[in-house]
């Protein structure tokens, strides 16, 4: 990811990842087509390269703002408080669910990388 990324809004940002992750999650890392992240994001595909090295790099930051995503939302969530290890672990484990369905892209993206 570029400093030219960071710059952006917040809103033009979750456009880009949210594109990005949903053309990866549906094709796969080496079926995705950095033309087709473009026109979902509305951004031309010499933008996308002023703010990523190559898709690789897009790849990546994807899964790391992804993942970034799911530890904000489940695992501080459910994991802080009191309560037994089980207890908790019942929760985190209930919490991943939830942010699965909601959000299968992160999911997909995930397994792919695991599976390389």
């Amino acid at each position: 990811m570029q400093d030219t990324f960071k710059k952006l809004s917040r809103e033009k940002q979750k456009k880009i990842i949210s594109a990005a992750a949903k053309v990866f999650a549906e094709n796969g890392y080496y079926q995705a087509n950095v033309a087709e992240i473009c026109k979902a994001a509305g951004i031309s595909n010499g933008a996308l390269y002023k703010y990523f090295k190559d898709k690789k790099s897009l790849h990546i930051s994807t899964f790391e703002i992804g993942t970034k995503e799911l530890r904000k939302h489940v695992f501080e969530k459910y994991l802080e408080g009191t309560g037994s290890i089980y207890v908790k672990l019942h929760k985190l484990l209930k919490g991943i669910v939830r942010f699965g369905e909601k959000d299968r892209r992160e999911i997909a993206i995930y397994f792919e990388l695991g599976s390389k």
